[in-house]
């Protein structure tokens, strides 16, 4: 809705806390998602498709920062991790 929002993020704890307008309006865990972008940044690229009513799948892909021609590839369903590998090769 155009709202400013302001996030705290406990990553050790996987907490977050949301604020709009100084108020709070949401505590609670962080995502596998989430987790997952506060640890690489964001993906190089991303395949998404709802697999069902009310299910969103994403692929989310990286380039390995530690070996070249490798990848890393995760995929979510509304925000929970369903693959992951850390290794992929293309």
């Amino acid at each position: 809705r155009g709202d400013s929002v302001t996030e705290w993020v406990y990553h050790r704890l996987n907490h977050v806390f949301q604020f709009v307008d100084g108020v709070m309006v949401y505590e609670g865990p962080l995502t596998d998602q989430e987790r997952t972008i506060l640890t690489y940044g964001l993906p190089r690229e991303v395949l998404s498709s709802t697999v069902a009513p009310n299910i969103r799948r994403e692929t989310w892909f990286y380039n390995s920062p530690w070996k070249p021609n490798k990848e890393m590839v995760f995929s979510f369903a509304n925000g929970k991790l369903v693959f992951g590998d850390e290794n992929y090769s293309h």
